[in-house]
C-alpha cells in the first residue's frame, strides 16, 4: 500500500517533467524554423540588393554607351544631309575634293550600341522577379530591351548600306581607302595615306545618292531609339534609388 501511494506521489512531477522536455522540444523546433527564416529572408534580402546594385551599374553604363553612340548617329545624320545637298549646290571642281572627301568620312559611320545589359536580360529571363518586386521597373526593363533590339535592327541596316556605299565607290574607281584613312587618329600608323580622291565627280551618282539617302533614314530612326532609350535608363535609376533606400 505503501508503494502504490509513493508512486502515485510521484506522478504529478513526472507528468509535469515530461510536459516540459516535450515544451522544450517544440520551442527547439521553432527556434529552428524561425532562424531558419529569418536566414532566407537575409539571404534574400542580400540577393535583392545585389540584383539591383547591378542594375544602376548597368544603368549608369548604358547611358554613357547611348550618349557615346548617339553622337556618331547624329554625325552620321548631318554629314550625309550635307553630302546629298552636294549635288544641288553650285558646280563642284578639283580644288574641292578635299572638302568632299573629308565630308564623305561621314556616310561611313556605324557605331555599334555595345553596353553592358546583362543584369536586365537575367532578372526577365531568370523568370524570378520577385527581387524588385516593381511592376514598373519591369516594365521600363523591358520597354528598354526592345528599344535595343530595334536598334541593333537599325544598325544592321547601317552596315549593309555601308558595304554598298564602298562596293558603288569602287565601282566609279574612288580609293575608298584613300577617305577611311582620314578617319585615323595618328595616319602615321596607316599602311595607308589620305590623299584626294576623284568623288567630287560623282556626288550626283544617283546609287550612291540613294545608298545615303537611306543611311540618313536610318540614322535618324537610330537617333530616336537612342532618345527613348535614355528616357528609359533614366526612369531605371530613379526607381533603383527608390527602392535601394
Amino acid at each position: 500500500m505503501r508503494d502504490t501511494e509513493v508512486y502515485t506521489e510521484d506522478t504529478p512531477s513526472v507528468a509535469r517533467r515530461s510536459a516540459v522536455e516535450a515544451m522544450v522540444i517544440v520551442l527547439s523546433i521553432l527556434a529552428a524554423f524561425s532562424i531558419d527564416a529569418w536566414w532566407d529572408d537575409r539571404q534574400e534580402a542580400r540577393a535583392r540588393q545585389a540584383m539591383l546594385l547591378a542594375l544602376q551599374s548597368d544603368a549608369v553604363a548604358a547611358r554613357t554607351e547611348t550618349e557615346r553612340v548617339r553622337g556618331g548617329m547624329a554625325g552620321g545624320l548631318e554629314g550625309t544631309k550635307t553630302f546629298l545637298a552636294l549635288a544641288d549646290g553650285p558646280p563642284l571642281g578639283e580644288g574641292d575634293a578635299t572638302r568632299i572627301d573629308s565630308l564623305s568620312t561621314r556616310l561611313f559611320f556605324s557605331p555599334s550600341f555595345d553596353a553592358p545589359l546583362g543584369s536586365f536580360q537575367a532578372l526577365l529571363a531568370g523568370g524570378d522577379l520577385s527581387y524588385v518586386d516593381n511592376p514598373e521597373l519591369i516594365w521600363r526593363i523591358t520597354g528598354l530591351l526592345a528599344l535595343v533590339a530595334n536598334l541593333e535592327r537599325e544598325q544592321q541596316v547601317i552596315d549593309s548600306n555601308v558595304t554598298q556605299i564602298t562596293a558603288a565607290m569602287n565601282a566609279l574607281d574612288i580609293d575608298v581607302s584613300r577617305l577611311l584613312a582620314r578617319l585615323a587618329t595618328d595616319v602615321r600608323q596607316l599602311p595607308v595615306l589620305p590623299r584626294d580622291t576623284t568623288l567630287w565627280l560623282h556626288v550626283a551618282d544617283l546609287r550612291l545618292r540613294s545608298l545615303a539617302l537611306a543611311n540618313w533614314v536610318r540614322y535618324d530612326t537610330a537617333l530616336t531609339s537612342l532618345e527613348q532609350m535614355d528616357t528609359e535608363l533614366l526612369a531605371i535609376l530613379e526607381l533603383v534609388a527608390r527602392q535601394l533606400g
